[in-house]
């Protein structure tokens, strides 16, 4: 995903700037990029998420396949429960690894947000500083 590392780029140049940088055009072309490049995350974000929830329906009915099967075949509740998530072991790291993979996209995204809100704030001022020494 080349546009992660692209936001990566663009927040470590802000994080190595000095604290009066005041290069307007600058400033708004990193905010511009940043939010292009949002645009992409929340897109994959929105995706993962749907391919969290469809494995973890698959692991609820896996799970519940194989415990009433383990059941019908006269094994107690506890038993068939404790037995069913043993034989899904893959259907639940497969969902864990995607329920993973989207909380963390998912806080890149706030994060990337976030630093937009900032570059947003930071444009704001210094156009005010500029309009007052007109």
């Amino acid at each position: 995903m080349e546009f992660l590392e692209e936001i990566k780029k663009i927040v470590k140049w802000y994080e190595g700037i000095s604290k009066g940088y005041n290069n307007l055009e600058i400033l708004m072309e990193a905010r511009r990029k940043l939010n292009s490049k949002s645009y992409y995350l929340a897109e994959i974000v929105g995706e993962m998420k749907y391919n969290y929830d469809i494995a973890y329906g698959e692991r609820k009915i896996a799970i519940a396949t194989t415990k009433a099967e383990l059941m019908d075949s006269g094994e107690s509740a506890a038993k068939a429960e404790t037995r069913a998530v043993k034989e899904n072991v893959e259907v639940i790291r497969k969902e864990k690894e995607l329920e993973g993979t989207y909380y963390r996209l998912r806080l890149l995204l706030s994060q990337a947000n976030e630093l937009s809100s900032t570059l947003h704030q930071h444009i704001s001022n210094l156009k005010i500083e500029k309009s007052g020494d007109n």
